[in-house]
C-alpha cells in the first residue's frame, strides 16, 4: 500500500499525506453525489437523526 501511495503522489507531483487528503475528499465527494440529501442514508452518513 506505501509503495502505491508514494506512486500515486509522485504521479500529481504531492506529498503522500496530500495523496492521502485528496483521495478522502474524492471518496467523500463520490458518495456525496450518489445520495439524496432527503434520503436516511444523508443523515446517516452525517451522523445525525432524520426527521
Amino acid at each position: 500500500m506505501d509503495l502505491a501511495l508514494g506512486r500515486l503522489a509522485r504521479r500529481y507531483g504531492v506529498t503522500k499525506r496530500a495523496m492521502v487528503e485528496r483521495l478522502i475528499v474524492e471518496a467523500d465527494e463520490a458518495e456525496l453525489r450518489r445520495m439524496d440529501p432527503d434520503a436516511p442514508e444523508w443523515a446517516a452518513y452525517f451522523g445525525s437523526q432524520h426527521d
